[in-house]
């Protein structure tokens, strides 16, 4: 590093160096607050690969490490052609951490947004908050919302569009938005938003960033194999989002209330169905009571998987798309309405038992707040099921009417 650095940043953070030193040398960690995707083996000439949902990426090698207070990584950015030198120090100070980030030369990595980004460590590992690029556009204007919940990369099959086209899943639309309104579903591929093709979580996310809320947004999509274009208005995203108790025996609590309601619920949907009428479906490509409910024991089985990577700090590499093999496996093990709903009652409790015994070294991390985060979004999916399951009792009592009539 030469005596006079071209860009200095500094910040401090109430948070353990321990924690704030593999902020920005362990590959997970790094995604919680800085890069869509990372890659590092943090020792003395080790990688450090960092890429963001724009395409835009940094790599390079890490020169020279002193845990937990110094950090030194000689690398370039994409557009770069030669490489500068960044220096990291942690300097422990009774208010907190103080981080200084310093570079050689005036590159594109030293004109990166540091303050903004040191701005989210603060955030995510000082005051264990919410990950700010999720409620934020990168210009610090708030995000905006089209009103649907997106699902894995599928293929978009049209005759207007090139073979092997790739968009991704609807499964789910809010009430009463303009998505709604115009029309968007569950099942339909969107390939494009506001002219940016999406096919993946990070090209969506990147066509949002170009989103202001209460502005016209155009997509395209498919459904049944014709594609064609919606217009509606963009709504504005959340202020927050909902975070975990900081006591994981406090959040499983929370969690076990929240299954008590839906066990209610499902009790009360249940009541009466008989084995015909949970193997029932309305029509071919819809799906029967049994399988409904064998569709929710995996969401609970994958909390399960995830919870116990974290606590020895491996990463699954990726949330997986709801293969059919799982619903067809468990109702081929579990063939009876009783046994599914007895199953989903086990693995409820389960997830209930795991998160009352999560390690303290898992629950100081950023990835405890994201994983309770998660959790708590994902509990409008039982209730959107429930809904499900309405809809096929009323449909099999309206078919028993027109038989009797």
């Amino acid at each position: 590093m030469s005596q006079h650095p071209h860009h200095v940043c500094t910040r401090t953070v109430s948070a353990d160096a321990d924690l704030l030193y593999d902020a920005f040398t362990d590959r997970r960690a790094l995604k919680e607050w800085l890069a869509s995707e990372a890659l590092t083996i943090p020792r003395a000439g080790g990688p450090i690969c960092l890429w963001w949902k724009d395409g835009s990426y940094v790599q390079g090698a890490f020169t020279q490490l002193a845990p937990p207070s110094e950090i030194h990584i000689r690398w370039r950015a994409n557009e770069d052609l030669e490489e500068t030198d960044t220096s990291i120090t942690l300097t422990s100070m009774e208010e907190g951490v103080q981080v200084e980030i310093a570079h050689s030369s005036p590159s594109t990595i030293a004109r990166f947004s540091w303050d903004r980004m040191l701005d989210n460590l603060a955030a995510v590992f000082g005051q264990k908050g919410v990950d700010q690029r999720m409620l934020m556009r990168p210009d610090g204007s708030r995000r905006a919302s089209l009103g649907f919940f997106i699902g894995p990369t599928a293929p978009a099959v049209s005759s207007d569009l090139p073979t092997h086209t790739l968009g991704i899943r609807v499964v789910g639309t809010f009430p009463e938005t303009p998505a709604h309104d115009a029309g968007l579903r569950r099942d339909d591929v969107i390939v494009e938003v506001a002219g940016q093709p999406v096919f993946d979580l990070f090209s969506y996310s990147h066509a949002l960033d170009a989103i202001s809320p209460g502005k016209t947004v155009e997509i395209r999509r498919v459904r049944t194999g014709s594609l064609d274009r919606l217009s509606f208005t963009a709504g504005e995203g959340p202020e927050t989002l909902p975070l975990p108790p900081a006591d994981p025996k406090a959040f499983a609590q929370q969690l076990q209330g929240m299954y008590e309601e839906f066990e209610t619920e499902l009790d009360a949907l249940l009541s009466g169905v008989s084995d015909e009428e949970a193997s029932w479906k309305p029509h071919a490509d819809a799906w029967s009571i049994n399988e409904v409910l064998a569709h929710l024991i995996p969401f609970e089985r994958m909390f399960h998987h995830w919870m116990g990577a974290a606590a020895v700090r491996f990463e699954p590499y990726t949330w997986v798309e709801h293969p059919a093999l799982w619903t067809e496996g468990l109702r081929h093990v579990f063939p009876t309405l009783l046994d599914l709903r007895e199953e989903l009652r086990r693995a409820r409790r389960e997830t209930v038992a795991y998160l009352q015994r999560l390690p303290d070294d898992l629950v100081r991390r950023p990835t405890y707040q994201r994983m309770g985060m998660i959790i708590l979004l994902d509990q409008f999916h039982p209730r959107h099921h429930h809904e499900q399951i309405k809809r096929i009792r009323n449909a099999f009592k309206t078919k028993g009417d027109h038989h009797r009539a």
